[in-house]
C-alpha cells in the first residue's frame, strides 16, 4: 500500500528490531490491515495525530496516575527503609 490510498484508521503501533517504529494500518480502499513503516505515512499527520491522542488518552488511567501522583510523605511517615529502621532503632526502649 501506498501514502496516496486513503487510510481508515491506524489501530495499533510496534517498535522494531532497528528502532523504528511500524503502524498497523486499515485502508479504506479494500479494509485490509498493513504493518507500514513511519516514513510510509509522512502524509498522514492527521492520521497518526488522531492516533496518538487516542492513545495517550487511553494509557492515562487510576492506576498511571496513582504511580506519577504520589503522595507526600508526611513528617510522621519515613520516606524510605533506612529511614525507618533508624527510627525504630530510636522508638526501642533499652533493655534496663
Amino acid at each position: 500500500m501506498s501514502a496516496l490510498e486513503e487510510i481508515s484508521a491506524i489501530l495499533e503501533h510496534r517498535a522494531t528490531a532497528t528502532q523504528s517504529i511500524e503502524y498497523l494500518v486499515q485502508w479504506a480502499s479494500d479494509q485490509v490491515k498493513t504493518w507500514e513503516p513511519s516514513h510510509n505515512l509522512t502524509k498522514c499527520a492527521p492520521e497518526l495525530t488522531v492516533y496518538w491522542r487516542k492513545h495517550v488518552a487511553a494509557s492515562r488511567g487510576p492506576y498511571l496516575e496513582a504511580i506519577i501522583i504520589k503522595p507526600k510523605p508526611s513528617a510522621r511517615q519515613p520516606a524510605n527503609k533506612l529511614a525507618r529502621a533508624a527510627n525504630s532503632a530510636t522508638d526501642k526502649p533499652s533493655g534496663r
